[in-house]
């Protein structure tokens, strides 16, 4: 078993380094004019598939920093292992996606057209990630011994 704080914890480093990467590789291609005419177009792909999960990791340290009577709830090692090894995979497919622009040399057109495209395996792993981060982030009852 796994404590509920420390996978929150993991979650919040592994979520926050690989969001902060993306974006700042983001805002340098952008503002290096990478993206040329269709720059919202790209940041109009990430944002939905970045933010909504780094708002509810952020409400929720905000919700409980100032809380002491914090329930020790525990996770099976498993369900931990998992959902971090999803959201590193995750992360790292949104990076290389973006990375690959410059790598590949694509045209910005068949590179976004590929964004779009990856939308559809994107919307496959957070169909079982957003859950997944839901019942760490969002669950607030103690869990029943």
């Amino acid at each position: 078993m796994v404590s509920m704080e420390r996978l929150q914890f993991r979650l919040t480093v592994i979520w926050f380094t690989g969001a902060g990467l993306i974006l700042f590789l983001m805002i340098g291609m952008s503002v290096g004019g990478q993206f040329g005419t269709q720059t919202q177009e790209v940041w109009e792909w990430l944002t939905p598939n970045i933010m909504p999960t780094l708002g509810a990791i952020v409400s929720t340290l905000a919700a409980t920093a100032l809380q002491h009577d914090l329930p020790d709830r525990q996770v099976r090692k498993e369900f931990s292992t998992i959902l971090q090894i999803l959201s590193i995979f995750y992360l790292l497919h949104l990076l290389l996606f973006i990375a690959g622009k410059q790598s590949f040399s694509m045209d910005t057109e068949h590179w976004i057209a590929l964004l779009h495209l990856s939308s559809f395996w994107l919307s496959v792993l957070q169909a079982v990630m957003v859950p997944m981060l839901g019942v760490v982030f969002l669950t607030k009852k103690k869990a029943d011994v």
